[in-house]
């Protein structure tokens, strides 16, 4: 039997099973020249095919330089060509939904999804933000496990950021008043980190409207 790698008292206080919040939903990782994005449960190694990916064809994807990217469907994944100093996407495409009864909930109440996407190459020194996300996760750098929560570029306090590991691990946790955040990566690998915010005021989107806009930001990065 292994031992666990962790401290009994940090052990302890870890939780073991993935959020809800990773259930479905975007995230990226590194790949040769770029970065996949898919689209599935990370938690659960789910990956969708070519024919759920349709959807996200929108999907705008930005080169740390600023300068935007092009995207190509693939068998499991989106693939930015951006190179491999880093990723900024935003999905704004997806259409308004009705929520179905027994998905999370009662059934009412029409939401419109926007999606954002980070990947941080370089935890010493992520640069600035070089495509600004109206919801975003950056790293404070220095080699740190430090992140600022933005909304309209400003810091978000009182987020819910939940950090899935490598290896399953889950854990939540909440930004201060000044949108800042101290993650734990117990080991090493890809980390996903997510947060969301609703806004309830009522919108229209290419015709339709909705009651609710709900965005979520995924930051990925790997700790060596």
């Amino acid at each position: 039997m292994k031992k666990n790698p962790l401290p009994a008292a940090l052990a302890a206080c870890l939780l073991l099973s993935a959020p809800e919040v990773f259930a479905h939903g975007l995230w990226a990782e590194s790949g040769e020249g770029g970065y996949k994005i898919f689209f599935g449960e990370a938690g659960n190694n789910l990956r969708e095919k070519k024919d759920k990916l349709g959807r996200f064809a929108a999907i705008r994807t930005w080169k740390a330089d600023g300068t935007e990217g092009k995207v190509e469907i693939r068998d499991d994944h989106l693939f930015a060509a951006v190179g491999t100093a880093g990723l900024v996407a935003a999905n704004l495409d997806s259409p308004v939904r009705e929520p179905k009864a027994g998905m999370g909930g009662a059934a009412g109440g029409s939401v419109k999804s926007f999606q954002y996407l980070r990947f941080a190459e370089d935890l010493e020194a992520p640069g600035k933000a070089a495509a600004p996300l109206f919801l975003d996760i950056l790293p404070d750098g220095k080699g740190s496990l430090k992140f600022t929560v933005t909304k309209g570029g400003r810091p978000l306090g009182k987020a819910q950021v939940e950090v899935l590991a490598p290896t399953g691990w889950s854990r939540g946790f909440e930004s201060g008043e000044d949108g800042k955040v101290e993650l734990q990566a117990p080991w090493p690998g890809l980390y996903i980190v997510k947060t969301t915010w609703k806004d309830k005021t009522p919108g229209e989107f290419k015709g339709k409207k909705f009651e609710t806009a709900s965005h979520a930001v995924t930051l990925s990065f790997v700790k060596p």
